[in-house]
Formats: structure tokens, sequence, C-alpha cells
């Protein structure tokens, strides 16, 4: 059994949420559990986080180095604030066991390299991505032209602030042309 550590700014948000769920379900194959959960502040407009571990059956860890200590693998939440994404992160990225950040990984540049250069120091495979970029429609595409190869025209939209969500339309457009692209365009109202 993996033992996966969630670490947020607030754990009551709809990826902990959604993530924990997943991870407890037993159709998908009962080889991880949601083992901890840490987070800096109860949410301002929901559960606080001792309630939320009990409604989860996750255990609150007493500080991120209890949850790293006793975790095979760490997750660093904060969807909605990635400007926590470096603070949050700091401890895990020194453990050496894998850490996945979630979107948006980094509001600046400086910030992505204060994360990649600390997980390089001390060894500890990262990741992010939007999710996503794994779905199904995607994964299992039989359509017209060969996903990352000869598709030469993707469009995508989505929903929420530009900034926070714009993730989830890049990582399916880079899983449908792949790399390589020769030209991208990305139009906002009021700006092109």
């Amino acid at each position: 059994m993996i033992k996966i550590g969630f670490i947020d700014y607030f754990m009551d948000e709809w990826h902990a949420n959604q993530y924990v769920k997943w991870i407890h379900d037993p159709a998908r194959g009962g080889r991880h559990q949601a083992a901890y959960a840490w987070a800096q502040i109860d949410s301002p407009n929901g559960v606080s986080t001792t309630k939320w571990c009990k409604n989860n059956s996750v255990p609150q860890a007493s500080s991120i180095e209890e949850l790293v200590e006793k975790c095979d693998s760490i997750v660093v939440l904060s969807p909605d604030n990635p400007e926590m994404h470096v603070s949050l992160s700091e401890i895990p990225l020194a453990s050496g066991k894998p850490v996945y950040i979630d979107k948006t990984f980094a509001l600046d540049v400086s910030s992505a390299i204060k994360m990649f250069s600390r997980a390089e120091k001390y060894n500890t495979p990262m990741y992010s991505t939007s999710a996503l970029r794994y779905a199904l429609e995607l994964t299992d595409y039989t359509g017209p032209g060969t996903l990352g190869k000869d598709i030469t025209l993707v469009s995508a939209h989505g929903p929420g602030k530009f900034s926070n969500y714009s993730i989830h339309q890049i990582e399916m457009i880079v899983k449908s042309i792949g790399i390589g692209a020769k030209r991208a365009i990305c139009t906002v109202p009021g700006n092109t």
C-alpha cells in the first residue's frame, strides 16, 4: 500500500475532496491510501482541517515534517493559491520522495526555478500537470489523425480565470499535438 500525504493551504477545496475519493475508491485497485493530511489554515468558507480529516477518514498530521516522514509520496495541493506552492513544498522537495504539485504550478518563473532547483538538489522526483492531460477522451482517442503526430490544429477553451485554469487547456493541446509546435495563438476576450 502506497501511503500518500496531502498538504494544502486549506483542505476543504474541490481537488482535495475529489482526490481523496478517487484514491479511496476500491474500483481503482486499492494500492494507494490517503494516509495523512496537513493544512496551513482552516478553510475560510468550509470545514476545518480537523473536520475535513474526520469526514474523509484521513488522519491529520501535526506538521509537514510528520506527514513527510510517515508517507511514501506527497501531494501538494493549493490549486487556487499557487503562490503558496514554494513554501508548502519546501520540506517535501527535500525528502527524496515523489512529490506532485497541483496546478497552477507557479505564478512566475522564479518560483518554478526555486522548486525545480530544490527537487534537483535533493534528488526528489517532482511532477505537475493538469489531470485533463490524461482525460479518457484524449487517451482513448480514435478519430482522424494520430495524437501527438499528425494533427495540425487544436482548439480548446475552458471556464474560470485564465491565469488559474488555462493549464487545463494547454495540457489537452500538448497531449493532442505533441511537442514541436511551430506556432501558437492565445485569444482572450479583449486581447490576442
